[in-house]
């Protein structure tokens, strides 16, 4: 099994302290729009085997309503950012616990404790 890629780690960190820092649902929504980015740039393959499938997840739900194009064919709104706006205060407190339950995964396969 290979391990996951310290790149993973630091950038998922800093998803995760962003989650951490707003206590209000209704902001934590705008918190994950402004971080949307982490979703594109967090490449799966960063990823040990065990945790990789879990992200993968995680973005494919973040991007399931595709993007918003104008008339002429322009993207407007990204799809991670699009399906962040359309994401019930429920789903937006599931998804933020999702990814804060894969970084203490991954926070313990990197001080070397077993899932």
């Amino acid at each position: 099994m290979n391990q996951s890629n310290i790149f993973a780690y630091v950038e998922l960190g800093k998803l995760v302290s962003v989650l951490e820092s707003e206590s209000q649902p209704v902001n934590l929504a705008q918190k994950l729009i402004s971080q949307s980015a982490y979703f594109n740039i967090i490449d799966p393959k960063y990823f040990s085997d065990v945790l990789r499938d879990q992200w993968i997840r995680i973005q494919q739900n973040t991007s399931i309503k595709g993007p918003v194009v104008d008339t002429d064919g322009y993207v407007i709104s990204n799809a991670t950012v699009n399906t962040l706006n359309n994401l019930t205060i429920s789903e937006i407190q599931a998804l933020a616990e999702q990814i804060k339950k894969l970084y203490k995964s991954l926070r313990l396969e990197f001080e070397g404790v077993a899932h």
